[in-house]
């Protein structure tokens, strides 16, 4: 995956909502049943996924606290590469550059 390769390795631990794409049935508080494309994946990259508890906003929260820290980060990075760009190229149009 892509961001496995922009954080140069894969972490052991992996928390996750319970979204589709990785759950197929909740069978319990922590067990799940998981897609045969998340099996492929965690079987791949050898990682041990942990699943949010089902209506509890607290551990929501905090997944999506990193997800929000991780956005902003890698867009001042975008914005700081732009602004490099810009002083190097002072006549050459911003929309030329692909992020």
């Amino acid at each position: 995956m892509r961001s496995f390769e922009f954080f140069d390795g894969v972490p052991r631990r992996i928390t996750y909502d319970n979204t589709r794409v990785c759950v197929s049935k909740i069978i319990g508080p922590r067990e799940r049943e998981l897609t045969e494309g998340f099996q492929q994946l965690m079987s791949h990259d050898l990682f041990d996924p942990h699943f949010c508890l089902v209506r509890r906003a607290n551990e929501k929260g905090v997944v999506e606290g990193v997800v929000k820290f991780a956005r902003l980060k890698q867009s001042r990075r975008r914005l700081k590469r732009r602004a490099k760009r810009e002083v190097e190229n002072p006549g050459e149009s911003s929309e030329t550059h692909e992020e």
